[in-house]
């Protein structure tokens, strides 16, 4: 119950080596950098030199963000909200859903 009404604080395995929070943070942006990718590569394949070059921008500037995001952890491992965040439902559709594909929403419009 307390997972769900997102009351959980943490939730971790293997001895706290495996942390549930920082699992969907990770595949969340690794979700939205393949996204930005992918529609730049679709892009680029539908249209070739045509292409729009803020389409390539847009992805270079969110895969920039999640590469210095997962290089510079130790940082983000520290602010308030991954420290007091409680981990529950709304975590999971956040991580998962919001930050690796409705980030990406007006790419998808660019690249069509």
């Amino acid at each position: 119950m307390d997972l769900r009404v997102g009351r959980a604080q943490e939730l971790s395995f293997f001895n706290s080596r495996f942390d549930i929070k920082m699992y969907f943070y990770v595949v969340g942006g690794t979700m939205l950098s393949l996204n930005a990718l992918s529609r730049a590569a679709y892009r680029h394949e539908r249209f070739g030199e045509d292409s729009n070059p803020g389409v390539f921008l847009y992805a270079a500037f969110f895969t920039f963000y999640v590469l210095d995001y997962f290089i510079f952890e130790r940082v983000q491992l520290y602010t308030y909200d991954l420290i007091h965040e409680n981990l529950g439902f709304k975590l999971f559709w956040g991580g998962l859903v919001v930050y690796g594909w409705l980030f990406i929403l007006p790419l998808w419009s660019m690249a069509a």
